[in-house]
């Protein structure tokens, strides 16, 4: 079998603003392999986070190829898409995104609660809730289970926003910019959680504009001007 996970081949992406069209990729391609951490760096606005976006089918291009163990991505439909995204891929943002009226255990949750749906939610809740609970405990929030997002600090938010991503056991982690909310020794503990993650196995895509944090992968290819370069080009 291939050790290639996801590959995106080609992929352009345009956006409208106002009468203005903004060429945000162009041609873009990226090859992931099982058990790799991977980080796209680039400028603010250089389309790092379109490209994941269009890697875990948040987003279609408007031309290219994604394919996941070499299934074409976007070749059904939306509602095909969606679970896709929900069994294959966990998502983590820079700005966590909890539901502030949930709390933790029901936060890390919620990915669960859409994959199975209502009826046979109830039939594996007992088991989601221990998953839950060890995911919670691999994230260092034993303690913290009900509490709200205000009442965690910024590095347990984003602690709680990895559990989520992780409950349904994806094949690829895909990380937004996972430290750019957060201080300096706060984000060092989130990438050291991330490459924990990663030498037990997990797959992960990573973006970042910040050198230091992309040290932290296996692998950093830029984007620059729509395309993917190797650092040296």
């Amino acid at each position: 079998m291939s050790s290639l996970i996801l590959h995106a081949a080609g992929v352009h992406k345009t956006y409208l603003l106002g009468q203005d069209k903004v060429y945000v990729l162009r041609g873009a391609s990226i090859s992931v392999h099982r058990g790799e951490f991977v980080a796209i760096m680039g400028a603010s606005g250089s389309g790092k986070s379109t490209l994941l976006h269009l890697l875990g089918a948040l987003d279609l291009p408007d031309r290219g190829t994604v394919t996941f163990e070499g299934q074409n991505v976007f070749g059904g439909s939306a509602s095909e898409r969606d679970r896709y995204r929900n069994l294959h891929f966990g998502f983590v943002f820079q700005f966590y995104h909890l539901l502030p009226e949930l709390n933790t255990l029901e936060n890390v949750l919620l990915p669960a609660m859409v994959r199975f749906g209502l009826l046979d939610w109830f039939k594996e809740r007992s088991k989601l809730n221990r998953r839950a609970a060890e995911v919670l405990e691999l994230m260092g929030l034993k303690d913290r289970f009900r509490h709200r997002p205000n009442e965690l600090s910024g590095g347990e938010r984003q602690r709680v926003a990895i559990g989520r991503a992780l409950i349904n056991e994806p094949q690829v982690l895909l990380a937004d910019e996972p430290t750019g909310n957060l201080d300096a020794r706060t984000g060092e503990g989130i990438l050291g959680l991330l490459k924990a993650l990663n030498e037990k196995g997990q797959t992960i895509v990573m973006v970042t504009h910040d050198p230091k944090v992309a040290s932290a992968a296996h692998r950093t290819v830029n984007l620059v001007d729509g395309r993917i370069k190797a650092l040296d080009e």
